[in-house]
């Protein structure tokens, strides 16, 4: 089971090497999605409509749902983790965490869920070493594995080759 982020969709809209690997992996792997990433492809197809750019919002939302074959829904639990994610975080970086708390959502999400992987572009922030440091933290605290992390094309490529 692999949740893809947001960000590699934007990629693979724009990218359609990116893409067509989406397309491979979606038939050789169960593919979650979740509210947060959900409610992210919207605003993007709403951004690009608005700019004029109706072909690429209408690509994005294409490649997005031909995908995904399950969303994870926000619970209370995955609000807790969110949560203990904010208070670890803070003991590795005193500012960063405050600005990705929709970050924290997706990988708690994956977490409950028992996703083994998140695909995410996002290397500086939802992937970055402090952010693992503060999920590893709570995860082992209540015996929940964190997801691993791939963050690059190259991973995304390798993650193919092993399927």
């Amino acid at each position: 089971m692999i949740l893809i982020d947001t960000s590699v969709y934007i990629e693979a809209a724009k990218d359609s090497s990116i893409e067509k690997m989406l397309e491979q992996l979606s038939e050789k792997a169960f593919i979650h999605s979740c509210d947060v990433v959900e409610k992210e492809i919207n605003l993007a197809c709403d951004f690009l409509r608005r700019t004029d750019r109706r072909d690429q919002s209408e690509r994005l939302k294409l490649i997005y749902e031909e995908t995904y074959e399950g969303v994870i829904r926000t619970s209370e639990r995955i609000i807790k983790f969110v949560e203990e994610y904010h208070k670890a975080a803070a003991n590795f970086s005193k500012s960063q965490h405050k600005d990705i708390h929709d970050d924290f959502l997706i990988v708690a999400s994956a977490t409950v869920a028992g996703v083994k992987k998140i695909l995410s572009f996002n290397r500086k922030t939802m992937a970055s070493e402090r952010a693992i440091k503060a999920y590893n933290t709570v995860n082992s605290k209540a015996r929940y594995r964190t997801p691993v992390f791939l963050t690059t094309r190259e991973e995304l490529g390798k993650l193919l080759e092993s399927l």
